[in-house]
């Protein structure tokens, strides 16, 4: 599975359209999976490939702990806010305005690589996320 580092800002345009750096896209491949987080408290859009969105639905089963009721509502939300994307020949992707509404996106956006996953964060969020955030339990 890739793994994604770094950051970079880059501005939407007016139809919502945002440049992905060539290291994400080259990572993410021809086709990949943007959502919205399942925890509406996460104001972000989440890029992935397919490896690592079916990680995800395991992730939900995991913490639904045999709740088959919760796992299906869960699975449906992240449906819900689903998407198989392409960038197109520019290097952009297009972002649905409900994706950048829980985002709050508006012109520029802070795309991070986490790991097994893209962010896509409005930087003032993000910052005002990271600054409320004790990280004591780690060095």
């Amino acid at each position: 599975m890739p793994l994604f580092a770094g950051r970079v800002e880059n501005n939407l345009d007016q139809q919502n359209r945002l440049f992905l750096p060539a290291k994400f896209r080259e990572r993410l491949g021809e086709t990949f999976y943007m959502y919205l987080p399942v925890n509406k408290d996460v104001h972000c859009v989440t890029l992935c490939t397919e490896e690592r969105l079916e990680e995800v639905y395991q992730e939900l089963a995991e913490e639904s702990e045999g709740n088959i009721k919760e796992y299906k509502k869960a699975k449906r939300s992240l449906n819900n806010n689903l998407e198989e994307i392409s960038a197109d020949k520019q290097g952009r992707i297009s972002l649905k305005a409900n994706f950048c509404e829980r985002a709050q996106l508006v012109k520029t956006a802070r795309i991070i690589g986490v790991g097994n996953e893209v962010e896509i964060w409005n930087p003032e969020v993000f910052d005002a996320e990271i600054d409320n955030d004790d990280f004591s339990n780690f060095s």
